[in-house]
């Protein structure tokens, strides 16, 4: 049920453009990235009309870089990943362009490409992609990490999800995952130290046992007409839930090791983009508008300032401001700050 009463425990205070040249065709996932780095500055990285990669530092207001790739400008189709690597103590992000079959590999320090791999599924389109750190017990606590790519491309047969190394050579094929995806996220289950690849596909969520190569689980609903665009994954009070944002509408929530459907709210009949949890009693979403979605009663507060669709939500520490919102709207709508307080 959508309604726009005041939530009694949290109200928006005020919202600003943090970012006016932002520009995004199409409707990926992660158009823009926000992360603090090793050196505990806070960056957005996000593409606009000119530069396909660009830098901000939020706290000071400034842009740190833009990169011009012209041989590739007219495929403005990018999205971003960030991992902190803790071994070499260096932040990197990669660049995807999944109309050009193509990833980059970034050193945030100074912004050095350290990787280019092309042609990753045969020229069909890139799906999202994703860093996965495996920590190896049995081999004195080695540490692998791996760029986990995939395939959203099902017009002319779809290609698995794949693991590389640092240095661009294919590590495995994960096993019937062969889907068209539209999200792809890999997760550390810290209790039975266990790495899983999480994908949204056409009518259902697949997770995958990645040291077993193997299905985890399938997590559908109907599995009718369902376009599975994001996956997020809470940890509470001893429950591991998946989050799952669909075109129909809908929010989702399964326990992810039973497999068991919890339950579903329906925002309304318009497309779900991102997701994103704020607290136990709290989460956003977006679509035409954003969402504030009460939890625990499914009562929906929207807000409309966006011009166009909210495609990404992202969760932040500010200095100045503490938690705060920052949302990302198609096309040329801007990247937004929105600042909460709770009564």
């Amino acid at each position: 049920m959508e309604n726009n009463r005041e939530y009694e425990n949290l109200q928006l205070k005020y919202t600003f453009n943090i970012i006016n040249d932002s520009y995004v065709k199409g409707i990926l996932n992660d158009t823009f990235i926000v992360f603090n780095t090793i050196n505990d500055l806070s960056y957005i990285v996000y593409s606009s009309k000119y530069a396909l990669i660009n830098c901000y530092d939020i706290n000071n207001y400034q842009k740190v870089c833009e990169i011009k790739e012209d041989e590739i400008a007219s495929f403005k189709y990018v999205n971003f990943n960030h991992f902190f690597d803790k071994k070499n103590k260096r932040d990197l992000v990669l660049s995807i362009y999944c109309k050009w079959d193509t990833l980059k590999l970034w050193d945030v320090k100074n912004w050095e490409c350290l990787l280019i791999l092309n042609n990753i599924n045969d020229d069909l389109s890139l799906g999202y992609c994703c860093f996965l750190e495996e920590n190896i017990v049995k081999d004195n606590l080695k540490q692998n990490l791996y760029i986990i790519t995939s395939c959203r491309d099902n017009k002319n047969g779809s290609k698995p999800i794949k693991a590389y190394d640092l240095n661009g050579n294919i590590i495995k094929e994960i096993k019937n995952s062969e889907n068209a995806s539209m999200f792809i996220k890999s997760y550390f289950d810290k209790k039975n130290n266990k790495n899983y690849i999480i994908s949204c596909n056409m009518n259902s969520i697949k997770s995958y046992d990645f040291e077993e190569n193997q299905i985890y689980h399938e997590y559908f609903d109907k599995k009718e007409n369902e376009l599975y665009n994001r996956a997020i994954i809470y940890e509470n009070d001893n429950t591991i839930t998946l989050i799952t944002s669909c075109f129909d509408g809908a929010i989702r929530f399964w326990d992810f090791h039973k497999n068991i459907f919890l339950k579903k709210i329906i925002v309304n009949s318009s497309m779900l983009f991102d997701c994103t949890v704020w607290n136990d009693e709290y989460l956003f979403a977006g679509n035409e508008k954003l969402n504030l979605i009460n939890l625990k009663t499914g009562d929906i507060k929207f807000f409309s300032q966006h011009k166009n669709e909210v495609i990404n939500i992202k969760i932040i520490n500010h200095k100045n401001y503490g938690k705060c919102l920052i949302s990302q709207g198609k096309n040329y709508d801007r990247i937004m700050l929105w600042i909460f307080e709770n009564k």
